[in-house]
Protein backbone atom coordinates (compact mmCIF):
# COMPACT_ATOMS: atom_id res chain seq x y z
CA UNK A 1 0.00 0.00 0.00
CA UNK A 2 2.84 2.22 1.01
CA UNK A 3 4.80 1.49 -2.36
CA UNK A 4 1.34 2.29 -4.54
CA UNK A 5 0.67 5.49 -2.31
CA UNK A 6 4.17 6.83 -3.03
CA UNK A 7 3.41 5.73 -7.05
CA UNK A 8 0.47 7.74 -7.39
CA UNK A 9 1.69 10.74 -5.17
CA UNK A 10 5.06 10.90 -8.01
CA UNK A 11 2.91 10.17 -11.22
CA UNK A 12 1.33 13.18 -10.06
CA UNK A 13 3.94 15.88 -9.70
CA UNK A 14 5.81 14.03 -13.05
CA UNK A 15 2.61 15.05 -14.91
CA UNK A 16 2.38 18.45 -12.79
CA UNK A 17 5.96 19.39 -13.90
CA UNK A 18 8.50 16.94 -15.53
CA UNK A 19 12.15 17.80 -15.68
CA UNK A 20 12.72 15.56 -17.96
CA UNK A 21 10.77 17.01 -20.73
CA UNK A 22 12.66 20.43 -20.68
CA UNK A 23 10.65 23.08 -20.79
CA UNK A 24 7.79 24.56 -18.62
CA UNK A 25 5.40 27.56 -19.74
CA UNK A 26 6.22 31.08 -17.88
CA UNK A 27 2.62 30.88 -16.71
CA UNK A 28 3.20 27.18 -15.31
CA UNK A 29 7.23 27.93 -13.86
CA UNK A 30 5.30 31.36 -11.95
CA UNK A 31 2.32 29.05 -10.59
CA UNK A 32 4.36 26.27 -9.28
CA UNK A 33 7.26 28.98 -8.12
CA UNK A 34 9.63 27.20 -10.24
CA UNK A 35 11.48 30.87 -10.93
CA UNK A 36 11.85 34.42 -9.11
CA UNK A 37 10.08 36.41 -11.23
CA UNK A 38 9.45 40.44 -12.19
CA UNK A 39 7.72 41.57 -14.89
CA UNK A 40 7.85 45.24 -15.96
CA UNK A 41 6.85 47.77 -18.68
CA UNK A 42 10.22 49.34 -20.53
CA UNK A 43 9.85 53.10 -21.38
CA UNK A 44 12.46 53.66 -23.64
CA UNK A 45 10.32 51.10 -26.21
CA UNK A 46 7.34 52.29 -28.02
CA UNK A 47 4.38 50.02 -26.81
CA UNK A 48 4.75 47.99 -30.59
CA UNK A 49 8.29 47.11 -30.60
CA UNK A 50 9.63 45.33 -27.00
CA UNK A 51 7.57 47.22 -24.21
CA UNK A 52 7.87 44.14 -22.11
CA UNK A 53 10.73 42.92 -19.90
CA UNK A 54 10.53 39.33 -18.28
CA UNK A 55 13.51 38.53 -15.37
CA UNK A 56 13.87 35.28 -14.31
CA UNK A 57 15.58 33.76 -11.57
CA UNK A 58 16.08 30.03 -11.19
CA UNK A 59 16.38 29.17 -7.74
CA UNK A 60 17.48 25.78 -8.01
CA UNK A 61 20.70 24.11 -8.99
CA UNK A 62 19.49 22.26 -12.30
CA UNK A 63 18.67 24.25 -15.52
CA UNK A 64 15.44 25.13 -16.85
CA UNK A 65 13.91 25.75 -20.08
CA UNK A 66 11.28 28.69 -19.75
CA UNK A 67 8.88 29.20 -22.83
CA UNK A 68 5.98 31.46 -23.47
CA UNK A 69 3.81 31.56 -26.84
CA UNK A 70 2.63 34.64 -29.05
CA UNK A 71 -1.00 35.28 -27.64
CA UNK A 72 0.06 34.73 -23.77
CA UNK A 73 -1.51 37.86 -22.43
CA UNK A 74 -0.13 40.16 -19.56
CA UNK A 75 -2.57 42.38 -17.23
CA UNK A 76 -1.22 46.00 -15.77
CA UNK A 77 -0.59 47.08 -12.22
CA UNK A 78 -2.03 49.62 -11.85
CA UNK A 79 -4.79 49.61 -14.48
CA UNK A 80 -4.56 52.82 -16.10
CA UNK A 81 -1.96 51.47 -18.39
CA UNK A 82 -1.90 49.28 -21.30
CA UNK A 83 -2.21 45.75 -21.18
CA UNK A 84 0.30 43.69 -23.64
CA UNK A 85 -0.55 41.05 -25.56
CA UNK A 86 3.08 38.79 -26.60
CA UNK A 87 3.50 39.14 -30.20
CA UNK A 88 6.97 36.66 -30.52
CA UNK A 89 6.45 33.48 -28.92
CA UNK A 90 10.33 32.88 -27.01
CA UNK A 91 11.97 29.73 -25.07
CA UNK A 92 15.11 30.50 -22.87
CA UNK A 93 17.12 27.83 -20.88
CA UNK A 94 18.06 29.10 -17.58
CA UNK A 95 21.34 27.45 -15.81
CA UNK A 96 20.94 27.05 -12.30
CA UNK A 97 21.47 30.19 -9.44
CA UNK A 98 21.21 31.92 -12.84
CA UNK A 99 19.09 35.32 -14.08
CA UNK A 100 17.49 35.70 -17.45
CA UNK A 101 16.44 38.67 -18.94
CA UNK A 102 13.79 38.81 -21.84
CA UNK A 103 12.65 41.75 -23.79
CA UNK A 104 9.80 40.39 -25.05
CA UNK A 105 7.69 41.83 -28.67
CA UNK A 106 3.94 42.84 -27.68
CA UNK A 107 1.51 45.07 -28.78
CA UNK A 108 -0.72 47.28 -26.41
CA UNK A 109 -4.06 46.68 -26.26
CA UNK A 110 -6.09 49.10 -24.35
CA UNK A 111 -5.90 52.20 -26.77
CA UNK A 112 -7.46 54.58 -24.17
CA UNK A 113 -4.50 53.67 -21.96
CA UNK A 114 -0.97 54.85 -21.30
CA UNK A 115 1.88 53.11 -22.51
CA UNK A 116 3.45 50.65 -20.17
CA UNK A 117 6.46 52.16 -18.13
CA UNK A 118 9.45 50.96 -16.30
CA UNK A 119 7.23 51.13 -12.49
CA UNK A 120 4.29 49.08 -14.10
CA UNK A 121 3.75 45.48 -13.19
CA UNK A 122 2.27 42.38 -15.08
CA UNK A 123 1.37 39.31 -14.44
CA UNK A 124 -0.10 36.75 -16.77
CA UNK A 125 -3.46 36.30 -17.02
CA UNK A 126 -6.74 34.80 -19.77
CA UNK A 127 -6.79 36.87 -23.07
CA UNK A 128 -10.23 39.07 -22.79
CA UNK A 129 -10.83 38.26 -25.99
CA UNK A 130 -9.84 34.79 -27.73
CA UNK A 131 -9.28 36.14 -30.88
CA UNK A 132 -6.55 38.09 -29.99
CA UNK A 133 -4.64 34.54 -29.57
CA UNK A 134 -5.62 34.05 -33.28
CA UNK A 135 -4.03 37.66 -33.89
CA UNK A 136 -0.99 37.23 -32.33
CA UNK A 137 -0.40 33.58 -33.44
CA UNK A 138 -1.15 35.48 -37.12
CA UNK A 139 1.24 38.57 -36.63
CA UNK A 140 4.54 35.82 -35.08
CA UNK A 141 3.63 33.57 -38.68
CA UNK A 142 3.89 36.42 -40.70
CA UNK A 143 7.04 38.26 -38.81
CA UNK A 144 4.49 41.67 -38.05
CA UNK A 145 6.09 41.92 -34.58
CA UNK A 146 7.52 45.29 -33.59
CA UNK A 147 5.34 47.12 -36.62
CA UNK A 148 2.79 50.30 -35.92
CA UNK A 149 0.41 48.46 -38.75
CA UNK A 150 0.11 45.53 -36.64
CA UNK A 151 -0.22 47.00 -33.13
CA UNK A 152 -3.45 48.95 -35.17
CA UNK A 153 -4.77 45.54 -35.57
CA UNK A 154 -4.34 44.51 -32.02
CA UNK A 155 -6.40 47.92 -31.64
CA UNK A 156 -8.76 47.51 -33.83
CA UNK A 157 -9.63 43.32 -32.41
CA UNK A 158 -9.19 44.47 -28.65
CA UNK A 159 -10.74 47.76 -28.56
CA UNK A 160 -13.05 47.99 -31.90
CA UNK A 161 -11.08 51.11 -32.46
CA UNK A 162 -11.92 53.13 -35.50
CA UNK A 163 -8.68 55.17 -35.87
CA UNK A 164 -7.08 52.07 -35.91
CA UNK A 165 -9.59 50.40 -38.66
CA UNK A 166 -8.34 53.73 -40.83
CA UNK A 167 -5.05 53.51 -40.33
CA UNK A 168 -5.03 50.50 -41.25
CA UNK A 169 -5.94 51.14 -45.15
CA UNK A 170 -3.34 50.17 -47.18
CA UNK A 171 -2.13 47.54 -45.30
CA UNK A 172 -0.47 44.05 -46.86
CA UNK A 173 -3.25 42.38 -48.29
CA UNK A 174 -2.66 39.03 -46.25
CA UNK A 175 -3.64 41.49 -43.22
CA UNK A 176 -6.56 42.92 -44.45
CA UNK A 177 -8.06 39.16 -45.56
CA UNK A 178 -7.40 38.17 -42.34
CA UNK A 179 -8.75 41.02 -40.63
CA UNK A 180 -12.18 40.70 -42.83
CA UNK A 181 -12.52 36.94 -41.51
CA UNK A 182 -11.70 37.57 -37.89
CA UNK A 183 -13.92 40.60 -37.46
CA UNK A 184 -15.90 40.32 -40.37
CA UNK A 185 -15.34 44.62 -40.95
CA UNK A 186 -13.35 45.28 -44.68
CA UNK A 187 -10.36 47.50 -44.10
CA UNK A 188 -9.40 50.07 -47.07
CA UNK A 189 -7.36 49.40 -50.09
CA UNK A 190 -6.37 53.14 -50.03
CA UNK A 191 -4.15 54.32 -47.03
CA UNK A 192 -5.68 57.23 -45.54
CA UNK A 193 -4.24 60.68 -46.12
CA UNK A 194 -0.62 61.46 -44.48
CA UNK A 195 0.92 57.89 -45.29
CA UNK A 196 3.00 57.40 -48.23
CA UNK A 197 5.67 55.72 -49.18
CA UNK A 198 9.18 56.51 -48.49
CA UNK A 199 11.48 57.85 -50.65
CA UNK A 200 14.98 56.28 -50.20
CA UNK A 201 17.84 59.15 -49.95
CA UNK A 202 15.79 62.20 -50.47
CA UNK A 203 13.85 64.50 -48.34
CA UNK A 204 10.83 62.88 -47.11
CA UNK A 205 7.33 65.28 -46.06
CA UNK A 206 4.61 64.04 -44.50
CA UNK A 207 1.42 66.30 -44.93
CA UNK A 208 -1.40 65.54 -42.60
CA UNK A 209 -4.80 66.52 -43.71
CA UNK A 210 -3.88 68.58 -47.04
CA UNK A 211 -4.82 71.34 -47.22
CA UNK A 212 -3.70 72.30 -43.57
CA UNK A 213 -6.38 75.16 -41.98
CA UNK A 214 -3.86 75.55 -39.35
CA UNK A 215 -0.29 74.03 -40.00
CA UNK A 216 2.66 72.85 -37.85
CA UNK A 217 5.34 71.77 -39.56
CA UNK A 218 9.02 70.76 -38.43
CA UNK A 219 11.55 68.97 -39.82
CA UNK A 220 14.71 66.02 -38.07
CA UNK A 221 17.92 65.39 -39.50
CA UNK A 222 19.84 62.36 -38.30
CA UNK A 223 23.38 60.68 -39.30
CA UNK A 224 23.09 56.97 -39.92
CA UNK A 225 26.44 55.31 -38.84
CA UNK A 226 25.19 52.13 -41.02
CA UNK A 227 22.57 50.99 -43.23
CA UNK A 228 19.82 50.35 -40.86
CA UNK A 229 15.91 50.53 -40.00
CA UNK A 230 14.43 53.59 -39.63
CA UNK A 231 10.93 54.84 -38.10
CA UNK A 232 9.53 58.40 -37.24
CA UNK A 233 6.49 58.27 -35.14
CA UNK A 234 4.10 61.07 -33.67
CA UNK A 235 3.16 59.94 -30.66
CA UNK A 236 0.58 61.94 -27.90
CA UNK A 237 2.06 62.90 -23.80
CA UNK A 238 0.49 59.25 -23.15
CA UNK A 239 2.99 57.82 -25.21
CA UNK A 240 0.44 56.32 -27.91
CA UNK A 241 1.02 56.18 -31.52
CA UNK A 242 -1.03 58.47 -33.71
CA UNK A 243 0.64 58.49 -36.85
CA UNK A 244 4.07 56.90 -38.40
CA UNK A 245 6.08 59.17 -40.35
CA UNK A 246 8.63 57.52 -41.74
CA UNK A 247 8.83 54.07 -41.92
CA UNK A 248 11.68 52.88 -44.25
CA UNK A 249 13.86 49.38 -43.32
CA UNK A 250 16.66 50.06 -45.90
CA UNK A 251 17.78 53.28 -44.93
CA UNK A 252 21.26 54.33 -46.04
CA UNK A 253 24.19 55.33 -44.61
CA UNK A 254 24.77 58.98 -43.77
CA UNK A 255 22.51 62.42 -43.72
CA UNK A 256 19.11 61.88 -43.92
CA UNK A 257 16.30 64.49 -43.18
CA UNK A 258 12.79 63.59 -42.12
CA UNK A 259 10.17 66.45 -42.49
CA UNK A 260 6.15 66.56 -41.72
CA UNK A 261 3.36 68.78 -41.57
CA UNK A 262 -0.42 68.50 -39.95
CA UNK A 263 -3.23 70.62 -39.22
CA UNK A 264 -3.87 71.22 -35.45
CA UNK A 265 -7.31 71.68 -35.72
CA UNK A 266 -7.32 68.03 -36.84
CA UNK A 267 -5.00 66.89 -34.36
CA UNK A 268 -6.04 68.85 -31.41
CA UNK A 269 -4.14 67.78 -28.59
CA UNK A 270 -1.77 70.63 -26.89
CA UNK A 271 1.49 68.60 -27.69
CA UNK A 272 2.58 65.55 -29.48
CA UNK A 273 6.11 63.83 -28.81
CA UNK A 274 7.94 62.68 -32.06
CA UNK A 275 10.27 59.60 -31.75
CA UNK A 276 13.09 58.58 -34.33
CA UNK A 277 14.10 54.64 -33.96
CA UNK A 278 17.22 53.29 -35.67
CA UNK A 279 16.62 49.47 -35.87
CA UNK A 280 14.76 48.90 -32.56
CA UNK A 281 16.50 51.34 -30.29
CA UNK A 282 14.78 55.09 -29.48
CA UNK A 283 17.68 57.39 -30.23
CA UNK A 284 15.65 60.75 -30.71
CA UNK A 285 12.41 61.87 -28.70
CA UNK A 286 10.99 65.26 -28.92
CA UNK A 287 8.36 67.64 -27.65
CA UNK A 288 6.11 69.99 -29.98
CA UNK A 289 3.40 72.46 -28.89
CA UNK A 290 0.64 73.06 -30.83
CA UNK A 291 -0.60 76.15 -28.96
Amino acid sequence: MKFLLTSIILITLLTFYNPAQGQVSLKDAIDQNLVEWEIKGESRSPHYVRPLVIRLKNPKKKSITIFAKAGTYFISNPPEFQDLLLAKSFEILIPGKEVAVIRAYAFCTESHNSCPQNDVAYSISEPPNPDLVDLAEFIEENRYYGKSIAQNAVWLVADNSELSRQNLGGSPSDLRSFMLELTGQEISLEAPDGHYSFQDNEEYFTEYQNPAVSEISGQFTIQMPFDGWVRVGMFNTQGILIREIYDNPNCRRGEHTFSFSFDANYYTDTEYLFKILIEEELVLESSLRTR
